[in-house]
């Protein structure tokens, strides 16, 4: 629980300082690190497939 109350502290600190880039690498290193990362691995490269396939589309109309 510590652990997760340091993160989102870290997280705000960020956020709160306007560094929006430096809070959305902490979560993301953070999600990849936790015992969640499995899970949110394979979502991530399901979006970035939908992501790819959408450009794709739009590039080629």
């Amino acid at each position: 629980m510590l652990y997760y109350t340091c993160a989102a502290l870290k997280i705000g600190d960020f956020l709160r300082q306007g560094n929006i880039l430096n809070a959305l690498n902490y979560i993301c290193s953070f999600l990849f690190s936790n015992e969640f990362s499995s899970v949110f691995k394979n979502w991530y490269k399901v979006k970035k497939r939908v992501l790819i396939k959408v450009e794709l589309i739009y590039f080629f109309k």
